[in-house]
């Protein structure tokens, strides 16, 4: 009951928000970028809801819930990939940017606009070339060969999200008793 008001009330304005901003922000053209951009979006807007879900239903109180949120949001932010390169972050805590799901947009859609464009610039009257393959392999920014790995993972973090949400639902229902939660209940 709670999946088709989350999927209407956040993919239909997400929806027009796409055709508006894509075309007149002058993106990458063609069908292929542009569904590869309204699919990341929209799972990116999809696992952020179900986050938000999975949060509230395991806290006690609204003030709690929001707290929880713009922290997890704020650690997921910050191992994006676009505030502290992967050189940066120590590698015990290196595995945290694959939960991250700015980190999996981020990828998508910037390998979705540069990966495979030719840049050509002049210096001091030398004409340069150079591919924006070659420039995300430099920073080492969007790895992935391809787009697969980026989306896959988003639609993973949705739907991990949400068993979350249901299960501290569930936990929360039953005062807690973990032992509690699955067993049937007795017909009254």
């Amino acid at each position: 009951p709670f999946l088709p008001p989350l999927t209407s009330s956040r993919v239909i304005p997400m929806l027009l928000f796409d055709l508006i901003a894509y075309w007149s922000v002058g993106l990458r053209p063609g069908v292929t970028h542009f569904f590869v951009y309204l699919i990341a979006t929209l799972l990116f807007n999809l696992a952020c809801g179900a986050l938000s879900i999975a949060v509230t239903m395991g806290s006690k109180t609204g003030g709690v819930a929001s707290l929880g949120i713009i922290l997890l949001l704020l650690f997921s932010m910050m191992f994006g990939g676009f505030l502290s390169s992967r050189e940066t972050i120590p590698s015990w805590i290196g595995w945290a940017q694959y939960l991250s799901i700015f980190y999996h947009v981020m990828g998508a859609l910037v390998a979705n606009e540069i990966r495979g464009v030719e840049f050509s610039t002049t210096v001091s009257g030398i004409q340069v070339k150079f591919t924006g393959t070659d420039v995300l392999n430099q920073i080492k920014f969007a790895i992935a060969p391809n787009l697969t790995l980026y989306i896959g993972s988003l639609a993973a973090l949705y739907l991990g999200w949400l068993v979350c949400g249901y299960l501290a639902m569930k936990i929360y229902l039953f005062d807690g008793r973990i032992k509690d939660v699955f067993k049937k209940r007795k017909a009254e």
